[in-house]
């Protein structure tokens, strides 16, 4: 099974390079894609991915709001941000986000959390496959 990824960012340089590099990775989907938060929020009803990606071209309120929502649902999924700023990071943390990363990140870096996450995501749902036979 697939797993569902959704990237939430203005399109750009940032969101092509991040799209390509979920793509990139094995057992997902090429990623959904929304552009504001209310549009990720309609997404994350009608697609229900585990792993929302936010972009730091998002609004700093507008992630952390996402971010709560995404957290307050009854599958959430888990979070990865990038904050533009040291207190964005903070409020995103507090927020419940799983991985925010704050200043340069490089692709590696993103690539190893991600596929961890991944690796979390299918080890779960191999557990709740099991205990339903």
């Amino acid at each position: 099974m697939k797993v569902q990824v959704l990237l939430v960012s203005k399109p750009g340089p940032l969101r092509d390079a991040l799209s390509d590099l979920i793509a990139s990775l094995p057992n997902t989907a090429a990623p959904n894609i929304g552009d504001t938060g209310l549009l990720a929020l309609k997404a994350m009803r009608q697609n229900r991915p585990q792993i929302v990606v936010i972009a730091s071209t998002i609004a700093p309120d507008e992630a952390v709001e996402l971010v709560h929502s995404i957290k307050q649902t009854d599958t959430p999924a888990r979070c990865v941000v990038l904050a533009q700023s040291l207190p964005h990071a903070q409020h995103l943390a507090a927020a419940g986000a799983d991985h925010v990363f704050y200043g340069d990140v490089s692709g590696r870096v993103l690539l190893i959390t991600l596929g961890r996450m991944l690796n979390e995501v299918c080890a779960a749902q191999a557990q709740t496959g099991a205990d339903k036979t």
